[in-house]
């Protein structure tokens, strides 16, 4: 299925992208330059995370002028599943890659033609599979350890 990915430009400020993907209900997005030139990834964690003091920290800069392309992940430091190994994945394989990765989205590249073909979330395996989905899941008390443990 063919969907339009959503996509920040680098130059947005940070409260500005972090407003943007709450309400759109967005986890996620591509981050791409004003060629369109995909540049990196960023999550709604990233925006509100101590990720943001770290670079404020390690650039000087005041919150409100950082921008998306100051917090992302670069597409250098991006994990991705191959397409022609994506095409013959089951859905099990695709959820074990992203737990490896420990990431709730995967990217899709085709390395042969230099492009990236898509990301893929749990999120939306979950709402097609009508089933609950957890990539990082973790007990949270010793009661939830307990009952894990006893099972």
């Amino acid at each position: 299925r063919l969907q339009t990915p959503f996509m920040l430009e680098q130059s947005v400020g940070i409260e500005q992208a972090r407003e943007m993907m709450q309400r759109e209900h967005v986890r996620r997005k591509l981050v791409i330059d004003v060629n369109e030139h995909l540049r990196g990834v960023i999550s709604l964690k990233d925006l509100v995370s101590s990720r943001v003091m770290q670079v404020m920290e390690a650039t000087s800069l005041k919150r409100e002028d950082l921008t998306v392309g100051d917090v992302m992940v670069r597409t250098t430091s991006l994990k991705a599943v191959e397409l022609k190994d994506f095409e013959h994945a089951r859905i099990g394989d695709i959820l074990m890659t992203m737990k490896a990765f420990g990431e709730e989205h995967v990217l899709v590249v085709d390395t042969e033609n230099q492009t990236l073909r898509g990301m893929v979330s749990s999120t939306d395996i979950a709402r097609k599979l009508h089933q609950r989905v957890s990539i990082d899941e973790r007990a949270t008390s010793f009661s939830e350890i307990y009952q894990t443990v006893r099972a």
